[in-house]
């Protein structure tokens, strides 16, 4: 560059993904790739990516990979700034803007997608890239039934099932056209409610459909609908005609979950009755995963399956990353690596495959939580999808980095009696608290605290604290908003306080600090070591007492 473009350049800074970042004093900031050789102009007039300023000042990168970058104004009023941050190891979860909700995915095969909306079907062959849209049409009594799709599936003769907000719809690929199934009140064969929320298929070929009004069981061969309904009187009935999800498992068993805390209904198909379980309960999902375990997704958390015990239980997170039981987890999918992806009240939700770690993927990955439906895929080639109201959330697993740097955990500050301890000769503390390897207290400094923090800026809002005294605490103790941790009339001992962090990744880190209580010195060592020789002496001299008594 020239001497007058140098000096319009302010800062030169490079992230941990190797990328150079140049920022400018009037026209903002240039990333330079150097692998790709490739230079990305960022203006501050562009609110969408996050600049507001055009004029830099200064750039940092943290322990954690995050680059921040400051900026300077000058207004009538003075000088202000503001400060920017961009985690270069993150990237967001691509969404697709269709401007309608996604309430069901299917592939008819490699090239063939169909997406079910609130307003029709959408088929696409993306060989072709032709894209057919498919509405009820009143005047056309071989269009679909309604507009409002709920859910899609092929069954195992290759027909394709639509589920709709007005019945039961099969779809004919030779005509592009759709013969209906519909409720009847003259015909007690028909389809039972007009509103079918899912479908599934039985090991016979039979169609299994969860419905507003209970469960309906359809014969592909007599066109008859066999109906399971909700009866307060017969405790082996459905137990809530708000059947929302239906799922068949690979020994062949019918799972029912149901809306307004229905819970889960398990058929007994010989007998036609139910077994209940999570009473309470309201189910959005049910998902059997690769390694034949049951999962299902509720207003109160994901629960998994024990067949030995015939229970559910609620999934813990190991580490306390996520509040489970406070998340609505709408939907589950697994990926080709045994991962379980789940849309939540929370965000987008990853559990890895040993299931001992869950990561959040949130608005800090571009995902609005608010906007999640109950509807999610896994593509022919691996790819996850998840509706949203106004179109998809769309990836490759692998594609989804996470900031793998772990936190930074500092000791802040140590409280003997709510009083600050600073560093000095003749205190407990010899040096900086962040640095000590222990400290030593007498029996009258036992009333403590430590204040502590895991510091790292991806998602800081979802980083998880931890901590114990070792050798005092039972068991860890998670730290609130506080970050603070208090102890009382610690008795004299050698303790080891550990603090724990984790990421909105879930990549964890763990420091410590020893905290020796000297005791008091009648209960020192050597005042015992005194004690024994006074009492032996005492006991001599009682024995020569007495012997020189009888003696006399």
């Amino acid at each position: 560059p020239s001497p007058a473009e140098f000096d319009q350049i302010r800062f030169i800074a490079e992230d941990a993904a190797g990328y150079i970042w140049i920022g400018t004093i009037l026209a903002g900031i240039n990333r330079y790739d150097p692998v790709t050789g490739k230079v990305t102009h960022i203006e501050g007039t562009k609110t969408v990516t996050g600049l507001t300023d055009n004029t830099s000042w200064s750039a940092f990168t943290s322990r954690d990979g995050v680059l921040w970058v400051s900026t300077l104004n000058q207004s009538g009023t003075g000088w202000s700034g503001n400060l920017y941050y961009n985690d270069p190891t993150q990237k967001n979860i691509p969404y697709t803007n269709i401007g309608s909700g996604i309430n069901a995915f299917f592939e008819e095969d490699s090239n063939v997608t169909w997406l079910g909306t609130g307003q029709g079907l959408i088929r696409t062959d993306r060989k072709t890239g032709i894209s057919k849209h498919f509405a009820n049409d009143i005047l056309n009594r071989t269009s679909i039934s309604d507009n409002s799709i709920s859910s899609i599936i092929k069954d195992r003769r290759g027909i394709i099932w639509i589920g709709t907000g007005n019945g039961l719809n099969r779809f004919n690929k030779n005509t592009d056209d759709f013969t209906r199934f519909m409720h009847d009140d003259k015909n007690a064969g028909s389809l039972v409610a007009a509103y079918i929320f899912a479908i599934t298929e039985d090991n016979k070929g039979s169609l299994w459909l969860a419905t507003q009004d209970g469960v309906d069981n359809f014969d592909q061969n007599t066109n008859v609908f066999t109906h399971y309904n909700s009866n307060p009187e017969d405790t082996g009935s459905l137990s809530n005609k708000w059947t929302f999800t239906i799922h068949k498992d690979l020994s062949g068993n019918v799972w029912v979950g149901a809306l307004k805390g229905g819970g889960i209904n398990l058929l007994d198909q010989k007998t036609g009755k139910f077994k209940h379980y999570l009473l309470g309960t309201s189910i959005n999902c049910m998902f059997e995963d690769s390694d034949s375990v049951l999962w299902t997704g509720t207003d109160g958390g994901f629960f998994r399956y024990n067949k030995s015990a015939n229970t559910f239980s609620l999934f813990a997170d190991p580490e306390k990353n996520i509040k489970i039981e406070s998340l609505n987890i709408f939907n589950i999918v697994e990926d080709n690596k045994k991962n379980l992806w789940m849309s939540s009240s929370a965000g987008i939700l990853k559990l890895n495959a040993t299931r001992n770690e869950i990561s959040i993927y949130g608005s800090s990955h571009g995902v609005n939580p608010n906007n999640l439906q109950f509807s999610s895929y896994k593509a022919f080639d691996g790819r996850i999808f998840f509706g949203a109201d106004l179109g998809y959330y769309s990836f490759f697993p692998d594609s989804i980095s996470s900031n793998s740097k772990p936190p930074q955990i500092v000791f802040s500050d140590f409280l003997i009696s709510e009083e600050s301890i600073k560093p000095g000769t003749n205190g407990p503390l010899k040096v900086a608290l962040d640095e000590a390897k222990e400290i030593v207290l007498n029996h009258t400094q036992n009333i403590f605290s430590f204040d502590f923090a895991g510091i790292h800026y991806t998602s800081p809002e979802n980083n998880k604290h931890f901590f114990m005294l070792e050798n005092y605490d039972h068991n860890w103790r998670q730290s609130g908003t506080e970050h603070t941790a208090y102890y009382y009339n610690v008795p004299p001992g050698h303790y080891t306080f550990r603090v724990k962090a984790a990421s909105s990744n879930g990549v964890w880190a763990e420091k410590s600090i020893d905290v020796i209580i000297t005791p008091p010195w009648w209960r020192t060592w050597w005042a015992y070591c005194i004690y024994g020789m006074l009492s032996i002496a005492l006991i001599y001299s009682i024995d020569r007492f007495q012997k020189e008594r009888l003696i006399k």
